[in-house]
């Protein structure tokens, strides 16, 4: 093979091993955006309807949505917040 066909195999390697990293890089994306919306954002707002029970707001209550395990976490945690205010109501 000649300089010539060599350069060529060269810049044809680069431009794709160029096109590839920018589809792990697109793939990588929407797959952070997808663990996003239905998991990490899901559990971020458990984790704020927990604060505020900490603050003794008993009326807040998390969000059920997401993947199955994590709405059911979120219905387990406003029964406890509600378990934990009709025992305050109780308690006053």
């Amino acid at each position: 093979m000649n300089e010539q066909g060599v350069s060529e195999k060269r810049r044809q390697v680069a431009i794709q091993l160029g096109l590839s990293l920018l589809l792990i890089a697109i793939v990588l994306g929407l797959i952070s955006r997808l663990l996003r919306v239905r998991l990490i954002e899901p559990i971020q707002r458990i984790d704020a309807a927990m604060h505020a029970l900490s603050e003794r707001n008993y009326e807040v209550r998390a969000q059920v949505e997401g993947d199955e395990e994590v709405a059911r976490l979120a219905e387990k945690v406003n029964s406890t917040i509600a378990t934990i205010a009709a025992y305050t109501r109780e308690l006053e």
